[in-house]
């Protein structure tokens, strides 16, 4: 990734901060608490950037998985 060395410091520190959360979030599968913990910040503290930075923990959410098999016939 290139930066462009013209970014002011808070710009840059939103693109490393938002660079990072995505990351997190898409290793854990959105689970915010998870990924607070990876992150080393408190949930409430990465609460706030993802609502200040427009990102959504709903679009790193995995699907559940439903088995194709029905437990009830494997007993």
């Amino acid at each position: 990734m290139k930066i462009n060395a013209n970014l002011s410091l808070p710009t840059a520190i939103n693109i490393l901060e938002r660079l990072c959360i995505e990351y997190a979030l898409s290793q854990y599968g959105g689970v915010v608490s998870d990924a607070a913990k990876f992150l080393d910040v408190r949930r409430s503290t990465l609460h706030e950037k993802i609502r200040r930075l427009g990102i959504s923990a709903n679009d790193y959410r995995r699907k559940s998985y439903a088995c194709p098999v029905d437990q009830a016939a494997i007993t």
